[in-house]
């Protein structure tokens, strides 16, 4: 079963609706889990019971920089050819020295002894390094998350994504990232922050640009990190400028309310636009980036340059609700948001495209909305709030015109539901149609 590396996310979502005992038998905490491999466009990937990544596919269709730089996965200067991949290619680790030194007895870095929650991993001096248990990028660059908070980056470099300062040096092994306080101190000794999840706008499925991408991180205390491209307010951190630092946006936590922030996320990068999002400690919804669409619920199509609370603003049908969980998507600059709150209700603001049919949105107008608005269907027969149903798990594609899934606790049916709406031109709804809709049973 898998297993939940962001674990204060799991415990949170845990406390306020236990996983019914159906639904955990994926694994605990299943509906938030990062199943992340390392797949991506035309590549595949998985990881080692030794925590080793290894990949394989097409490394040459979009352009050579997937060729050249090794896959976005530390397999060397490039995979030895311009065509496909058949074979594995695992991962070459550059093991840092802050971990060398936690291993002879370096009492400075022996936090990453410890995993995230802080229990031994039973390294000894013979660990040549820490398995890595989540990979995250794109068909060119990517990071690596590993057991114990280290957080690799390999790959083309553009925009600065590894944190090193630079922009022009590629790496072709995985190589530990350095992390920044707001003051651009770097931070080191026990200072140096244990990662507990991110989230990369490359990853899964971006090939269209090797460019223009951002990553945003969390550590064990609950610090928000980000890096890269900015032109859209992308880091958080009030201003456009392109960072090659992982920077905290604030050091003290202010700029979340002084909560600590549990889960993270992103939309995919396109054309050079994204937004993020971060959940506190106490479910407030905290947003920043592109809102060229409304999709950035503050009542305004402008860019937020800094952290924006979603849940004080009362316009929001999530003001006075805990939130659980928030999915962001975006093609072309095309963004919406999907929120769900712990009553098992739905919310949604963005782009509303073909009268709101791929946000869950029956408008008659079809006008983009700013605010988060829930998204009710009345008591129809068959639909996914009718009969007292929560939701109690969604997930959506991605691209311009996605599909989502819920599952709900079925209400007054007695048994869970499973339920889509949105693109459908597949027969992706699984409903013996292939019409769009904004509400389907």
């Amino acid at each position: 079963a898998p297993t939940l590396f962001n674990s204060d996310y799991n415990t949170y979502c845990e406390s306020l609706r236990a996983t019914p005992t159906w639904l955990a038998g994926f694994g605990k905490g299943q509906k938030y889990a990062n199943s992340i491999s390392g797949s991506c466009y035309r590549q595949g990937g998985i990881i080692s019971s030794d925590g080793l990544p290894i990949n394989w596919g097409n490394p040459f269709h979009h352009n050579s920089y997937a060729y050249t730089y090794g896959m976005g996965l530390g397999v060397g200067q490039s995979t030895g050819q311009t065509g496909k991949t058949p074979n594995f290619s695992p991962s070459i680790i550059r093991v840092p020295l802050f971990f060398k030194k936690a291993i002879a007895g370096d009492p400075d870095y022996a936090h990453f002894l410890t995993d995230i929650n802080g229990s031994s991993l039973g390294y000894t001096k013979t660990t040549m390094r820490p398995k890595i248990v989540e990979v995250h990028k794109s068909f060119c660059n990517g990071y690596a998350l590993a057991e114990n908070g280290i957080l690799f980056f390999a790959g083309y470099n553009g925009y600065g994504l590894a944190g090193h300062g630079n922009t022009s040096y590629n790496y072709y092994e995985l190589v530990a990232c350095p992390f920044y306080n707001d003051s651009g101190t770097q931070l080191t000794g026990s200072n140096y922050p244990k990662i507990s999840q991110i989230a990369f706008t490359g990853s899964p499925n971006n090939y269209t640009d090797s460019n223009y991408q951002s990553c945003v991180a969390i550590d064990t205390d609950g610090i928000v990190y980000t890096v890269g491209y900015n032109g859209n307010n992308h880091l958080g951190r009030n201003g456009t400028s392109d960072s090659s630092y992982f920077q905290a946006i604030s050091s003290d936590k202010s700029a979340f309310g002084d909560e600590k922030i549990i889960y993270v996320t992103c939309s995919e990068h396109s054309s050079s636009v994204a937004h993020m999002a971060a959940i506190s400690e106490t479910g407030k919804l905290w947003m920043w980036g592109y809102n060229g669409y409304g999709n950035i619920p503050n009542g305004t199509t402008s860019n937020a340059a800094t952290p924006y609370n979603c849940s004080s603003n009362s316009s929001n049908s999530i003001y006075g609700k805990t939130v659980d969980h928030v999915v962001l998507n975006s093609s072309a600059g095309h963004n919406i948001t999907t929120v769900m709150t712990t009553d098992g209700k739905l919310h949604a603001c963005g782009y509303m495209e073909t009268h709101g049919v791929y946000a869950g949105v029956a408008s008659t107008d079809g006008a983009n909305r700013s605010n988060l608005a829930e998204l009710t269907h009345g008591s129809d027969t068959g639909m996914w709030n009718s009969d007292n149903q929560k939701v109690i798990n969604f997930s959506q594609t991605g691209g311009r015109y996605p599909t989502t899934f819920i599952i709900t606790d079925g209400g007054d049916t007695g048994e869970p539901r499973f339920y889509a709406y949105g693109d459908n031109n597949y027969g992706t709804h699984g409903a013996d149609t292939t019409v769009n809709l904004s509400g389907q049973g």
